[in-house]
């Protein structure tokens, strides 16, 4: 359906705003003291919006709880102590209503002088992408089994069509 003038206008006028307010945001965020910004909890977007907790339920609990593989959890950690960058870690977060959540996490943290500051962490949600990737190889597994048994037909029906012309 095309929009008529006015709707297409409004929406427009919409997108203008949301980029404009997106593009204010990051500006403030980038001017800010530390002081102004650090109060502003972005990782409460991931906890809400892709595992469902609220803010009570997530502030003073080890990140450990949340991960569903307690060793990659505690793996992430060491590596970022050490100082390493994660690139597209695979890990798997528990929601609130116990569905696992499959992610990347793109982290590093800062030290300064040898001192732990605070790590920085993106987490995307790939949890449609690995059930496409499990239907795709379930399907190739059952594509193999469908042609074994077309092929097991197949020789079925030659045999019986060679036993019953030895019969006659």
């Amino acid at each position: 359906v095309t929009p008529d003038l006015q709707s297409l206008i409004f929406m427009i006028g919409i997108g203008v705003l949301g980029a404009l307010a997106q593009y204010l945001l990051i500006e403030g965020i980038r001017r800010a003291p530390a002081s102004v910004v650090s109060p502003l909890e972005f990782s409460a977007l991931v906890w809400s919006f892709l595992l469902g907790y609220w803010r009570e339920e997530y502030i003073g609990h080890n990140i450990v709880e949340f991960h569903a593989d307690g060793p990659v959890a505690e793996d992430i950690l060491a590596r970022l102590m050490r100082g390493d960058m994660l690139q597209d870690y695979e890990a798997r977060l528990r929601h609130r209503d116990g569905s696992i959540r499959h992610v990347l996490i793109n982290a590093n943290a800062l030290f300064v002088s040898d001192k732990f500051i605070h790590t920085r962490c993106f987490t995307r949600d790939i949890t449609q992408r690995k059930l496409s990737e499990e239907l795709f190889r379930k399907n190739l597994v059952l594509q193999k089994e469908k042609e074994v048994a077309e092929q097991s037909s197949k020789l079925k029906s030659e045999f019986l069509a060679n036993m019953s012309h030895e019969i006659r």
